[in-house]
């Protein structure tokens, strides 16, 4: 009995070093859940525990009502509001992390501030001569804030 179990043993220990050869050989290749059932199985051939990670739930950053939120104080204080306004997304962009920064917030990617102002429907983006700008606000110069 004692041999079958030594012999298993030698058994599970080699198909461990394979499937982690294998893991580190194709990890590029690899997903991650394919990564995750090696290493589980590798636990269990070793004999040692394997917890599952947590569950990441991913949600839209674009639909952050906080960030809303924000986007709409800024655009009240610092913004003008009008169908044949223009500006530029860099310049929005540029106006409204500095409105984060005086206000002690930091403020987030780009493409998730123009993804929330696409979502909240309040402006129209477009493309003009190369630059994506939006139409229907403008950023007030520095005293009309």
């Amino acid at each position: 009995m004692e041999e079958v179990a030594n012999n298993m043993r030698e058994e599970d220990i080699k198909e461990a070093r394979l499937m982690l050869d294998a893991a580190v050989a194709f990890r590029g290749a690899m997903s991650s859940a394919m990564r995750r059932e090696i290493m589980k199985r590798f636990c269990e051939l070793a004999g040692l525990p394997f917890d599952e990670p947590p569950t990441i739930v991913k949600r839209n950053p674009f639909e952050d009502e906080n960030l809303r939120n924000n986007l709409q104080k800024f655009i009240s204080e610092w913004c003008e509001v009008d169908e044949i306004a223009t500006c530029t997304c860099h310049e929005l962009y540029d106006s409204f992390s500095d409105w984060c920064m005086c206000n002690g917030l930091t403020p987030p990617a780009k493409n998730v501030v123009g993804g929330a102002l696409r979502q909240m429907k309040m402006f129209v983006s477009y493309k003009s001569d190369a630059t994506r700008k939006w139409r229907g606000v403008r950023i007030k110069e520095g005293e009309e804030r």
